[in-house]
């Protein structure tokens, strides 16, 4: 990601580029070194990291804060918060930034995927296009000029007529795939004739289908442990602690947020005295961040700030949410925040939803 807006000629991103700059500019000197190393990082995860701490600061500064970067924590810790928060010249909270998102062997089993559809791609396949069903992951590189040789001599014995003709009268998945096994890895290929007027025409990418059996993280697991490493990273600190998740799932949704924190809900059911099943209401799993097999945990996290694919894209567009952990052991006060934050009602027992200033509010002009 990094390279691509550290050099493309467009003019919205030049705009934006500017506006980073800027943030930068008002960045505690003392951190701009780490930080600018791991913005300009081609690891996109480091990448992503970076820019998601620049934004945090930049919006405490737009809501009438001051940060101190990395400061002492109070007791024998070699750890040290994204910021220590100042509002007045008083200290009000630490926070802490971080992300959401697929663990590394995860990501780097998509990418051994990906390079399986690119091998596949590069190889001239006249009459075919090919439904693909990927079983596991790879856990190393495929050897992808044996696979396309493999697969070459395969195709070349097929008659696209006769399996055109089998597709409409039983369909794909009638059709004798080829099974390829690559450790504890299964691929799976069907050919899909090409129409006459692309059949041996040069350059058309063969791929066509591509379905993965890859068992998908969801995305109230990804946001629970990103709070829970963080949780356990300052003992009991002497303010409350914030934690800041920007959430990198396109799939992820408020639920997931509040399944990743609180536990996933569930609906209970029973017999009632006639012998009929009958409704017990919902409940959450004892699963969450803050809710676990044994009740409230992570309670030294005051507050939880989460964003949801925040991206330079997304200033204006993506407003952070404030939710409060009703069982923390430092309240972070609600009057001293200016976004929409859900607030723990003891009475209810549920969160009531204060609004606040939107990021347009906030970021009213794409101008540095």
């Amino acid at each position: 990601m990094f390279p691509y807006w550290n050099t493309s000629g467009r003019e919205d991103i030049r705009v934006r580029r500017e506006i980073l700059e800027g943030w930068f500019a008002r960045f505690p000197d003392s951190a701009k070194k780490d930080l600018r190393q791991r913005f300009r990082s081609k690891n996109d995860a480091h990448h992503r990291a970076g820019f998601f701490e620049l934004y945090v600061h930049e919006l405490l500064l737009r809501c009438e804060f001051t940060a101190e970067a990395h400061p002492n924590l109070p007791g024998d810790t070699s750890t040290h918060p994204e910021f220590r928060v100042y509002k007045d010249g008083t200290p009000v909270f630490y926070i802490e930034a971080t992300l959401s998102m697929s663990s590394a062997s995860a990501t780097a089993a998509k990418s051994r995927t990906n390079e399986v559809y690119d091998t596949l791609n590069r190889m001239e396949s006249p009459n075919f296009f090919l439904a693909i069903e990927i079983n596991g992951a790879p856990k190393s590189p495929i050897p992808g000029a044996k696979l396309r040789t493999l697969l070459g001599q395969w195709l070349s014995s097929l008659d696209p007529e006769k399996i055109a003709q089998q597709i409409e009268t039983t369909g794909l998945d009638s059709v004798q795939p080829l099974e390829w096994q690559y450790g504890d890895w299964a691929l799976v290929i069907r050919p899909i004739p090409k129409s006459p007027a692309l059949r041996g025409r040069p350059g058309v990418r063969p791929v066509g289908v591509t379905m993965d059996g890859v068992k998908l993280v969801e995305s109230y697991e990804t946001i629970r442990e990103a709070m829970k490493s963080k949780a356990t990273w300052y003992g009991k600190p002497d303010l409350p602690l914030v934690v800041a998740v920007n959430v990198l799932s396109d799939f992820s949704r408020n639920i997931d947020v509040m399944e990743g924190l609180l536990g996933q809900e569930t609906f209970v059911v029973g017999v009632g005295e006639d012998g009929n099943m009958v409704s017990r209401g919902m409940q959450r799993k004892k699963n969450g961040a803050w809710w676990g097999p044994k009740g409230p945990q992570c309670r030294n996290v005051s507050a939880a700030l989460v964003t949801i694919c925040l991206d330079p894209w997304r200033i204006q567009e993506i407003t952070p949410e404030l939710i409060h952990n009703p069982w923390a052991h430092a309240k972070l006060e609600p009057t001293i925040w200016l976004l929409p934050q859900l607030i723990p009602n003891n009475t209810t027992g549920q969160f009531n939803r204060q609004p606040g200033l939107s990021a347009n509010d906030l970021f009213p002009s794409l101008r540095p």
